[in-house]
């Protein structure tokens, strides 16, 4: 179609209702208007773009045969713009039971999404699944039906409210036929889902949150950064999620969630950085999508995010005991954020020893920050790439105290609980922070030169 300027193009464009006295309206034209509200909102959630705005938190409340998570009221957007509110919180058993309502029907309102889709009955296999929560719909109360010609009197009834919600769904994943990463990359994650011990179920969590974030793939954007097939970046699409999108596994509706390791014991981890994200925009640019974007910042953040929620439920889960103290991140970690902190042990407080949890490593002695320096390494860590420990040559890995924390536990005395000591780590790839300024530190928590 061509135009001449100051031509307006309309095909295409959002139908409103034009009101004006007089007119006669029906059930369609108030319908068309309700559209044309949804697809406004649509092109909003579109330019914010999909990810959880808040809420949504996941928790394994009930294990067992039958598993029930308890999922927190929320807010969140879908690749199509489409808003998923949940009012309240509730309690999602993962074994449907044979008189379980059907899951089709609705009252229409997400007609754009499809049909929804089954979730695992009584038996499952054992393996990874995703939680994913799309649109759901359905009609409350009721209320008269008047004829055009029936004198005012109600000749039957019809639902009062078309009600927009939430459901929920489980999304298998198959890791034999992860095709995106490299063979050994495969043979590695299938070996470990078959071993149980407390270390490879958190080397399993920790590759497949990575994984998820496409980290094996993005590191090869440096190597060939023109390598454009059909007109664009193989990275405008990488990681588990967009691999189950394009099988057609998981919907433009679907909002994931969280991560699940379920087997015939029960689910044995809930990990919900892997998958979960904020709101992010489509990229500027096809052809620079890593450099353009918000995606890969956001990854940062949730990779720092799940390696302390999965650092927090290794000490109070229990699982390794009194040998917490004696691992080592080579054994438990295949890959590590850019910056991290690593709660440590003392007479009072569950943690990790500083030597044997970065043993093998290359470290140097940590040396001292300041808090303002630490939320920096933090908000500058989510642009760098992870910390990748399967290489062969290990690279440099700086360590930090804090000083603020050094200075409390200090000047705790008494019966008075300190706080819990814990080291940073960072990148050596990222800035050094450790540099002595003697304007700047204090005399018994410094660096000097």
């Amino acid at each position: 179609m061509s135009l001449e300027l100051l031509e307006p193009m309309l095909r295409g464009g959002i139908r409103n209702t034009h009101f004006f006295n007089g007119r006669l309206l029906t059930a369609e034209d108030l319908r068309a208007e309700q559209e044309a509200n949804r697809q406004q909102r649509r092109q909003l959630g579109l330019a914010i773009g999909a990810g959880v705005v808040e809420g949504f938190d996941v928790a394994l409340v009930s294990n067992g045969p039958k598993p029930v998570l308890r999922i927190s009221r929320g807010l969140a957007l879908t690749r199509k713009g489409a808003a998923l509110a949940l009012a309240e919180d509730v309690e999602v058993g993962l074994v449907r039971t044979p008189n379980a309502p059907a899951l089709n029907g609705g009252a229409g309102l997400f007609a754009i999404c499809g049909p929804e889709a089954t979730t695992p009955s009584a038996a499952i296999v054992e393996g990874v699944y995703l939680l994913v929560a799309g649109p759901a719909s359905g009609f409350a109360e009721h209320a008269p039906v008047v004829g055009f010609n029936g004198s005012g009197v109600a000749s039957g009834c019809d639902h009062r409210f078309a009600v927009e919600g939430v459901a929920f769904r489980l999304v298998g994943v198959n890791l034999a036929q992860v095709d995106f990463v490299s063979p050994a990359t495969r043979t590695a994650l299938t070996t470990l889902l078959t071993q149980t011990s407390p270390a490879s179920r958190a080397r399993l969590r920790n590759w497949l949150a990575h994984l998820c974030f496409g980290t094996e793939q993005s590191a090869g954007f440096a190597a060939d950064p023109f390598r454009l097939p059909g007109g664009q970046s193989p990275l405008t699409s990488y990681g588990l999620v967009d691999w189950l999108r394009g099988r057609g596994n998981l919907t433009e509706c679907d909002v994931p969630l969280a991560l699940l390791l379920w087997t015939t014991a029960g689910v044995q981890f809930v990990d919900l950085w892997s998958v979960r994200r904020k709101p992010v925009p489509p990229a500027a640019s096809a052809v620079w999508p890593l450099t353009t974007g918000a995606r890969r910042p956001a990854e940062g953040e949730a990779a720092f995010l799940q390696f302390q929620a999965q650092l927090t439920a290794m000490i109070q889960g229990g699982g390794f005991g009194a040998t917490l103290t004696q691992l080592h991140a080579l054994d438990l970690f295949r890959y590590l954020p850019a910056v991290g902190l690593v709660p440590l042990a003392t007479n009072r407080y569950q943690g990790f020893e500083l030597e044997d949890f970065f043993q093998g490593m290359a470290t140097p002695t940590p040396m001292h920050i300041t808090g303002d320096e630490l939320m920096g390494l933090l908000r500058a860590s989510y642009a760098f790439p992870s910390i990748d420990l399967g290489r062969q040559q290990q690279e440099l890995v700086w360590l930090y105290l804090v000083r603020e924390n050094a200075e409390a536990i200090a000047a705790t005395s008494g019966g008075a609980l300190p706080p819990q000591p814990y080291v940073v780590f960072s990148s050596g790839h990222m800035p050094y922070a450790g540099q002595a300024r003697f304007s700047l530190d204090h005399y018994d928590f410094a660096n000097y030169s």
